[in-house]
């Protein structure tokens, strides 16, 4: 399934038209439309938004993903960044 289609599967689940989800985004009806038709992709905050609002993962969103939701377990041990220095 394309990233519109879940999208507008989504905004339909929350009975929202177009319309009220791109003024809750503060874009355009039209930019919606896009996005659904997969003509254009939305920014990443407002990825980020709509995965919040419709409680999903943004990887599910991004079609990256077949888990609608992104719960998983914190890591239980810190994760360590090796540091590299560069002396010139």
């Amino acid at each position: 399934m394309s990233m519109g289609a879940r999208l507008a599967q989504e905004r339909r689940k929350q009975n929202l038209t177009q319309e009220q989800l791109a003024e809750q985004l503060g874009v355009t009806r039209q930019a919606v439309s896009r996005w659904e038709s997969d003509t254009a992709y939305p920014e990443t905050d407002k990825i980020l938004r709509m995965a919040a609002l419709f409680n999903v993962s943004c990887d599910y969103l991004l079609g990256v993903s077949e888990e609608r939701r992104g719960d998983k377990p914190p890591i239980s041990e810190p994760i360590s960044v090796k540091r590299y220095e560069i002396t010139l």
